[in-house]
């Protein structure tokens, strides 16, 4: 058995739980990044000891995380007139998660004045994010003197609270299930092997796995079947499993579609591609798809 060691590899995951202080460190940095900017007799950039803290800080801090892939979109979005305003935290997230990996994959450059960090400076986006993660309340937990009700837990604090390691109201419980499934028709070479998963899932999903426990009034046909009616164009005038079944068949043809359309293409042309569909589907069997993937959102 491999001995703990007192300090070890930076490991955060995109819900791990961030404590304010971190979150106000790492807004100072990105203040300490713009005064020095600011200066030009600081010389390049990449030369800043801010800049390298900020770098260093954004992995100490929790905001580069190992399983998120970045998305390059974020990059052109986040220069949007109210685009970081309207972001959720996890999106936050992520769009410095894509800076700063974007900003190393591209650092042969950056003394040529072409650095992701840099343009984020001049075009104020980074200075948005920092007033974003300082002011807005809804992501803070607020913990009450006194109470018997568990409270429900923002963004700043992880998930929302598991009743049960198997329960489907847990956002943690869902996304894993949600990742077994992707693994297993990923790994499927046949149609019986996706179809024997399509199935079992779309049992657990419609609350009828014993080993799962459903949420009370939602993953039933004519909940979390109408959302995904509206949602996948599913025919809602099946039988509840038949419905669940329709959706995965749909989200397994999605899989194998971006798996051979980048079967020769590395890693990070894709995989942005698969954690969207993760999150999708993660939103949408818990119930919060109208907040985190509004109809209107150019995704």
């Amino acid at each position: 058995m491999p001995i703990k060691k007192p300090i070890r590899p930076d490991s955060w995951r995109k819900r791990s739980s961030i404590m304010e202080s971190q979150v106000e460190l790492f807004c100072l940095l990105i203040d300490d990044l713009e005064e020095s900017f600011s200066h030009p007799s600081n010389g390049p950039i990449s030369e800043h000891p801010a800049y390298q803290r900020f770098l260093l800080g954004a992995y100490a801090l929790g905001f580069v995380c190992e399983d998120l892939s970045h998305d390059g979109r974020y990059l052109s979005r986040a220069k949007r007139e109210g685009w970081i305003e309207s972001r959720s935290f996890l999106e936050l997230r992520r769009y410095i998660h894509t800076l700063v990996r974007a900003e190393r994959a591209t650092s042969e450059v950056i003394d040529e004045g072409l650095g992701h960090i840099e343009d984020a400076l001049r075009s104020r986006v980074l200075q948005r994010v920092g007033r974003a993660l300082r002011s807005n309340s809804e992501w803070r937990e607020v913990t009450p003197h006194i109470t018997s009700t568990p409270q429900e837990t923002p963004p700043f604090a992880g998930t929302l609270p598991d009743a049960h390691e198997t329960y489907l109201g847990s956002v943690d419980v869902v996304e894993q299930l949600v990742r077994e499934f992707l693994y297993d028709v990923s790994m499927a070479s046949d149609v019986d092997t996706i179809t024997a998963a399509v199935n079992r899932f779309a049992t657990i999903f419609c609350g009828l796995n014993p080993e799962y426990q459903p949420v009370p009034g939602w993953n039933e046909r004519l909940q979390l079947g109408v959302v995904m009616a509206a949602r996948l164009g599913v025919d809602i005038n099946q039988d509840w499993e038949s419905v669940m079944r329709t959706g995965l068949v749909g989200f397994a043809l999605e899989i194998k579609h971006i798996i051979e359309q980048h079967a020769d293409s590395p890693d990070e042309d894709w995989e942005w591609k698969i954690d969207g569909l993760i999150e999708f589907w993660t939103s949408l069997l818990v119930g919060t798809v109208d907040i985190t993937h509004p109809e209107a959102e150019d995704v």
